[in-house]
């Protein structure tokens, strides 16, 4: 668990992934139990989120569906749904769909649309190293 925590730190997107879903299930690769703690999870998977991975977005969603202590977790439950559905394909697709069905059947309209103006927000800013020379070519 020591190597996943270092990867994770060191911003590996697939390593803050499973960290976030170890500290959620209480059990590392091997399924051996480990300390179960929802801040460190909603915290990794948050990171791995916000980097575009698409399987963090949807885990972050049901995260803040399933226990949500307000109407700002809803909305936010909401966002990551919307950044899922624009990032998966097939059955994960078809799941990040009912769960966003099945939230914004609880949502106000304007929460909805703030929702969408965070999913906004959510969008990766970083571009990979090797995009750089293409964009340079088309100026």
């Amino acid at each position: 668990m020591r190597n996943l925590k270092r990867a994770a730190e060191a911003g590996d997107v697939n390593a803050q992934f499973n960290l976030g879903v170890m500290y959620d299930n209480r059990l590392d690769s091997n399924d051996r139990p480990v300390p179960g703690n929802r801040v460190e999870a909603l915290h990794w998977l948050s990171q791995a989120a916000k980097q575009g991975l698409p399987r963090a977005q949807m885990r972050l969603a049901e995260f803040y569906a399933e226990e949500p202590d307000g109407p700002e977790q809803q909305v936010e439950a909401c966002a990551w749904f919307i950044r899922a559905l624009a990032n998966t394909s097939g059955a994960h697709r078809e799941q990040a769909q009912k769960g966003f069905t099945k939230l914004t059947a609880t949502l106000t309209p304007v929460q909805i649309e703030d929702a969408g103006r965070m999913a906004r927000l959510f969008e990766p800013q970083e571009r990979h190293i090797f995009d750089e020379p293409k964009r340079r070519r088309a100026k």
